[in-house]
């Protein structure tokens, strides 16, 4: 089972729910600080409130602070109920729903009782949506808006909500986390974390820092519960092992991983500038999977990382937006989340450092290592890493000679690059290289067609149709749509 994303308009009765349910589900805008994001992207009237809920910048908070939200209940397979679709966050809010129409749901309820609700609330109506009958006009709007968009991807509707729990996953195996003492702490995406108290409740967000001795948080302050008595907003917590007891530096995932045979088990690796990952680079890896199957070899799973650092050369005006690893790493999580063997590793540093292959510290030989220490491979079970790189890589010959030499050093852990051969017209830079069997290639049939510089173009020309086809993959046309809104 998979968690659900419940979507309505306003005065649905969310909240009743979930005071009823409070373990089943998250509503995201109730752990925001509003009177914070009304200081922080609202224009505010001679009262120190909204004049017009329109003059707050929806997109920004949604991309901002609910996303990471959504994300975090979803990791922890909590349903999320939220109300925060309204004309300026529809945009983004579709191509989430896009990703998982399957697991997405509408919450409306009938008109008479939904005007009931919306028109009962004395209290909050005035100071939510204004007065007189405009508040049951704005939640109105919100339904037409809540049904184009059932309409639009063919979601469920239902009139009230009925929702199963779910069993969380095997702890540690698919996000680091960490406890110390009643308080429990997520990573979301990489270098932002969530606070969760004992009943999993968010508490708070938080971005990181790593340290020689482990990860330190600092809060974000952006959470409701931000500045009372129940959470400190000063304090730093310092988070030095996981859950397992393991250093969090060494953490793998492993929720997707498929058990070890006898022999002939791999893994495959692909490490790259990803700015941004799109929908051809999932389709590389799967050639390579089935690749390596149709050869006999049974895969065990399937990394996907980064480069940390990595030059503006080609990002031009978009270097601010995709230079920062944390915002590429974001996107491939976002992008492997539906992936049934995919699983997204830390930022990859010295993929092209000779000296580095020969001591061990390679990317790929540091892979095996976690996931050996981890437990999830036994240390003497055999295993070949399979690094998937492009025809156009620039491998210095220096590195590969050095790759080479040790490639069978370990008996255990082999080391072998895989050519992916595409239909783009590139230059092969492996053709005067002595690759012996070191190196292998493969074919890629109809795949291929799609391009970072594709999706960069898009991006720059404001293009949204370009875009879409350009990236392919939903979540990551989202992130990209709400990280150049928050750029301007």
């Amino acid at each position: 089972m998979r968690p659900l994303i419940i979507l309505g308009p306003p005065a649905v009765g969310k909240s009743a729910y979930l005071d009823k349910h409070p373990d089943l589900a998250w509503d995201p805008e109730e752990t925001i600080d509003w009177p914070k994001m009304i200081a922080e992207h609202g224009r505010r009237g001679p009262k120190g409130r909204l004049k017009f809920e329109h003059e707050l910048d929806w997109a920004a908070v949604w991309f901002e602070q609910v996303l990471p939200r959504i994300w975090a209940a979803l990791l922890l397979q909590k349903h999320v109920v939220t109300g925060m679709l309204n004309p300026f966050t529809a945009e983004m809010i579709h191509r989430l729903a896009a990703a998982r129409p399957s697991h997405t749901m509408l919450f409306i309820p009938p008109e008479s009782r939904h005007f009931s609700q919306a028109w009962g609330h004395v209290a909050r109506r005035p100071r939510t949506w204004g007065s007189g009958l405009l508040g049951w006009q704005h939640t109105f709007a919100n339904r037409l808006l809540a049904r184009g968009l059932g309409a639009d991807l063919h979601l469920k509707t239902v009139e009230r909500l009925r929702l199963s729990p779910i069993p969380s996953r095997p702890a540690g195996t698919a996000f680091r986390e960490a406890i110390l003492g009643s308080r429990r702490f997520i990573e979301v995406f990489h270098g932002q974390w969530a606070e969760l108290d004992e009943r999993d409740q968010l508490i708070a967000m938080l971005t990181s820092r790593a340290e020689p001795r482990g990860v330190r948080l600092s809060c974000d302050q952006s959470a409701a519960l931000c500045g009372v008595r129940y959470h400190d907003c000063s304090a730093q917590p310092l988070l030095r092992n996981g859950v397992h007891r393991r250093p969090l530096s060494q953490w793998v995932a492993t929720d997707k991983l498929r058990p070890a045979r006898a022999k002939k088990n791999a893994i495959v690796y692909f490490a790259g500038s990803l700015a941004p990952i799109h929908r051809t680079h999932v389709d590389i890896l799967d050639a390579a999977k089935r690749s390596l199957e149709k050869a006999g070899w049974h895969v065990l799973g399937g990394y996907v990382a980064v480069r940390e650092q990595i030059t503006n050369k080609d990002l031009g005006a978009l270097s601010e937006v995709l230079m920062p690893a944390k915002t590429r790493a974001a996107m491939a999580q976002l992008a492997l989340s539906e992936s049934t063997w995919l699983m997204p590793d830390r930022p990859a540093t010295g993929l092209l450092d000779d000296e580095g292959v020969r001591q061990g510290s390679h990317p790929t030989q540091q892979l095996a290592a976690r996931l050996r220490a981890s437990g999830a491979l036994e240390r003497k079970v055999p295993v070949t890493i399979f690094w998937v790189n492009g025809p156009d890589a620039v491998v210095p010959p220096a590195f590969y000679e050095a790759f080479a030499r040790v490639a069978d050093s370990d008996p255990t852990t082999r080391l072998r690059v895989l050519i992916a051969e595409t239909t783009r017209r590139t230059t092969d830079q492996w053709a005067g290289l002595d690759s012996g069997q070191a190196a292998s290639r493969y074919r890629m049939k109809g795949e291929g067609s799609r391009s970072s510089t594709a999706v960069r173009t898009a991006l720059q020309t404001f293009d949204r149709n370009a875009l879409r086809a350009a990236v392919g993959l939903p979540l990551v046309e989202m992130y990209l749509l709400g990280l150049m809104h928050q750029r301007g």
